[in-house]
């Protein structure tokens, strides 16, 4: 079967050597051939292949890419965050779907402008604009585009790099409270784990009774974004048991967190108005544990006794994500001015 309008022809699925192809033809091009392992994601995307090419608007272009993000088995909230920044950007949603050729260089920065001057974060109108220029990158790959009109938009704005951070004294705040919390509370084990080990949310969700290993004094993280994020922790005794608890609860193959990764956030804003201390994100609490690892005055967690450890502990392929993102510049010149680092425990470890 094929749909031929523009110089674009799709032609699929079909099988080849056990697998199911798809064939997107343009004319001038060489052929673009995709391959699945099933019949169902071959007949998904050569559906959607076509759909562009009978219409060609900006919510077909924008469902097109999110469901090869998914094909592809990204992570979840990148797709979510994809769709988010793509709506903003365009405002399809408000002004109603257009064709995509009405997206030109100049509507593009026009659209860009229309973001910076609704107040949105550099962090957040800058990740939008990252995102509408790869999703024109992939529209001309498929040939659904001839030109990327947000090519030569350029970002404005500076984006603070690090998260805000708890100090040590709120920091203690927050540990005390989760604790005292973690008995009826999913989500204070959850916070645990980010300050305590300095867990990413969706690595905290991920985690399955398997992963609880001697007793709950090893966490195995067997998954992530890099493959230094596949790392075995040490888990200090004050965490060590609820996730024991969580574990008897859950088997060895259920997950002890059965939540998505922004519940984490989420909940992270409650506990923290719970303990009274100022409000953070996730990447702030991870944060917190690599400067108070590398300060050496957390009473939350065996203590790491170099930057590359605590690049390690967060799961980081260098320490220059370390240094730069997570840890604060003057605890990284205390290592560097330091003989001997400290190796400290805290008072409950």
């Amino acid at each position: 079967m094929r749909r031929r309008q523009g110089g674009i022809s799709v032609y699929g699925p079909y099988q080849h050597r056990g697998r199911w192809r798809v064939v997107r033809r343009q004319r001038g091009k060489k052929d673009a051939v995709r391959s699945f392992d099933t019949e169902e994601k071959a007949r998904a995307v050569a559906d959607e292949l076509r759909k562009l090419v009978a219409g060609k608007t900006v919510m077909q272009a924008i469902d097109a890419w999110c469901a090869d993000i998914q094909r592809q088995e990204k992570s979840p909230e990148l797709e979510i965050l994809t769709r988010y920044c793509l709506n903003r950007m365009t405002a399809v949603k408000s002004t109603g779907d257009v064709p995509l050729s009405s997206i030109t260089p100049r509507r593009a920065a026009a659209m860009y402008d229309v973001l910076v001057r609704d107040g949105l974060s550099p962090a957040t109108h800058r990740q939008a604009l990252k995102r509408a220029k790869s999703w024109f990158r992939w529209l001309i790959d498929q040939g659904f585009a001839s030109e990327n009109p947000f090519e030569d938009v350029k970002p404005v704005g500076r984006v603070p790099r690090g998260k805000k951070q708890l100090r040590v004294t709120t920091s203690r705040s927050f540990v005390d409270y989760c604790l005292g919390a973690a008995e009826q509370d999913l989500a204070a084990v959850a916070a645990l784990c980010g300050i305590l080990l300095g867990l990413r949310p969706g690595e905290t969700v991920e985690l399955r009774g398997l992963d609880v290993d001697d007793n709950g004094r090893l966490l195995w993280i067997g998954d992530g974004k890099t493959d230094a994020a596949r790392r075995q922790l040490e888990v200090p005794d004050i965490l060590a048991s609820h996730l024991v608890r969580l574990k008897e609860t859950s088997g060895d193959t259920g997950r002890l967190f059965p939540r998505k990764a922004s519940w984490v956030t989420k909940a992270l804003h409650r506990l923290c108005r719970g303990a009274g201390v100022e409000r953070i994100t996730a990447h702030g609490l991870r944060g917190t544990h690599g400067t108070l690892a590398m300060r050496g005055g957390t009473s939350s967690h065996l203590a790491l006794a170099a930057l590359g450890e605590v690049s390690r502990s967060l799961g980081h392929a260098s320490t220059t994500i370390t240094t730069q993102h997570y840890v604060r510049r003057e605890a990284t010149e205390d290592v560097a001015t330091s003989a001997v680092l400290r190796v400290i425990t805290g008072g409950r470890g």
